[in-house]
């Protein structure tokens, strides 16, 4: 088995902090112009689409999009000299000349800068003052184009109510330690022993510390550190934050996480008492109230903008789909009426779509047998050949119900724009050049796929992608791979002893290749 070293310890200086260069999946072009469509804002296209991303660090969020769409030109800025040296470094690796990333102020951007389609405020909004906020609002405004659109996420009340006592006690805890690594393993240990201390309680301050701690074993140290040691982290209402963007003449478009909006999400009881509201502010900040919602993500366009929220099921078929769908055995072709098929959502036994529905059967097994996006059209044309003699318009119709519900729960992705992708050749495979771009230079696991997702490596991964050109072919990925067992970057053992045989390492190895690049093909980091 090949080791599972850890990957902080090989790749980083232990006195600072790995640092993870990675695109957020909704605070993203591709994304962010499907959900305007959906509500009846045109949004630019994305092949010339304009960019600006206040607080950009490297660009991992925007240099992958300037790579996919050379002819768009993208701008990002941040106050981190360093971290705008890495990303301009790996601009001048891919030779890109469609985007700037500039070391500055927030406050330093004005109408020299120009006009954007798309900008974008990740994880910024609540760790600056109030006079960059304000700043913010006004940048939004007046650098954005008449049918442009802004991101801006931030800690929300009364959510981050519970997490701010657990920031107040991280800080006092941490301020005992000098190095930012020590203080983030201190917090941890920290909440370890409160664990401990309440195990024995069931009250609700027990329950906090117990999520608390589930949290950070799996939160990123960059994270820990964003979240509770930053000088600033102020959260807001729903209501006040949209307040104050309207006195900016923006107005409140929808959550990037729309299925938090979809009142049949909830109760029967939520859903027929907010149902009856139509300021849909109104009804959102019910909702934050009721789930004690501590983060949002909202998308913010100019005052003057016409939205229809009314989500048309006809306009599906214009869009492209894609859904992480497993079929079990028991799916069977000609389907049977009578007899339940299940499919598991995300290679999750405990996340099941269930139907005796046979157009939905043929629906699910289409999407299951295709990891990519297809378009309504591809997704009818193979369905229809599953089940002979099905009324295509009955097909349609059930299609369109169907793929909207799962979208608005949040089980399917939906996109107004296909970016095509490749199927393998195991022969000359090639990885997407970010991807490889994101391990060689920036030496992280994690990698932007070409949907602007981010995909974890493992450490075999992590070396294998950089060799997936196009022209290694697989005997050659399998000898550079052989040099990172020799040298010690990689180790496998068998019964107990580490592999050193050449002929051993070069079975193990093309054995491990197929299973990667049949997950590279899946997770659609395949060019």
């Amino acid at each position: 088995m090949i080791s599972m070293m850890d990957f902080n310890y090989v790749h980083s200086d232990k006195s600072a902090l790995p640092f993870i260069s990675y695109s957020n999946f909704y605070a993203n072009p591709f994304y962010l112009r499907t959900l305007s469509k959906l509500v009846g804002v045109d949004a630019a296209p994305l092949a010339s689409a304009k960019i600006l991303e206040l607080g950009c660090a490297s660009g991992g969020n925007i240099v992958p999009f300037a790579l996919k769409f050379p002819d768009s030109h993208t701008i990002g800025i941040d106050i981190s000299s360093e971290l705008i040296t890495k990303g301009n470094e790996l601009k001048l690796s891919l030779e890109l000349t469609n985007i700037d990333l500039i070391c500055c102020d927030i406050l330093e951007v004005d109408s020299s800068f120009g006009k954007f389609d798309y900008i974008i405020v990740h994880d910024v909004f609540s760790r600056v003052s109030d006079e960059i906020r304000n700043k913010i609002f006004s940048i939004c405004k007046e650098n954005l184009n008449e049918n442009g659109l802004a991101y801006i996420s931030y800690n929300a009340l009364p959510g981050w109510n519970n997490l701010s006592t657990v920031r107040d006690f991280a800080l006092f805890h941490s301020k005992h330690f000098n190095e930012l690594p020590e203080k983030i393993n201190q917090i941890k240990l920290l909440f370890e022993f409160v664990n401990g201390s309440l195990n024995e309680s069931d009250s609700a301050y027990a329950k906090l510390m117990f999520e608390t701690s589930e949290m950070l074993e799996s939160k990123p140290d960059l994270s820990i550190a964003h979240d509770f040691l930053q000088p600033f982290n102020k959260a807001f209402y729903f209501v006040d934050f949209i307040e104050d963007a309207t006195k900016y003449g923006l107005q409140y478009l929808v959550d990037a996480e729309i299925s938090k909006m979809y009142l049949p999400n909830y109760t029967s009881i939520i859903k027929d008492k907010l149902g009856s509201i139509e300021d849909v502010v109104r009804v959102e900040q019910y909702l934050d109230f009721i789930t004690n919602r501590a983060f949002r993500q909202s998308i913010l366009c100019q005052e003057h903008q016409m939205i229809n929220r009314t989500l048309s099921m006809d306009a599906l078929s214009n869009f492209y789909f894609k859904m992480n769908l497993i079929a079990t055995s028991d799916i069977e072709i000609p389907f049977d009426e009578n007899r339940e098929s299940t499919f598991y959502l995300n290679n999750n036994p405990e996340d099941r779509l269930t139907t005796k529905n046979i157009m939905l059967k043929a629906i699910f097994k289409t999407l299951s047998e295709n990891r990519k996006y297809l378009s309504f059209d591809d997704l009818i044309s193979f369905s229809v050949d599953k089940i002979p003699g099905i009324n295509l318009s009955d097909l349609e119709a059930q299609a369109k119900v169907s793929l909207m519900d799962l979208f608005l729960k949040d089980k399917l992705e939906v996109r107004a724009d296909l970016i095509p992708t490749n199927t393998k050749d195991s022969n000359f495979p090639k990885a997407s050049e970010y991807a490889v771009a994101q391990s060689i230079y920036l030496k992280q696991e994690f990698v932007t796929n070409l949907y602007f997702e981010s995909v974890q490596l493992s450490l075999f991964e992590f070396y294998l992608i950089r060799y997936m050109d196009g022209i290694n072919t697989k005997d050659d990925v399998i000898s550079k791979m052989i040099e990172h067992f020799t040298n010690g970057d990689l180790v496998t053992n068998y019964k107990g002893t580490v592999v050193t045989s050449e002929e051993k390492l070069r079975n193990i190895i093309s054995l491990a290749y197929i299973d990667a690049l049949e997950k590279f093909q899946d997770q659609s980091l395949l060019v």
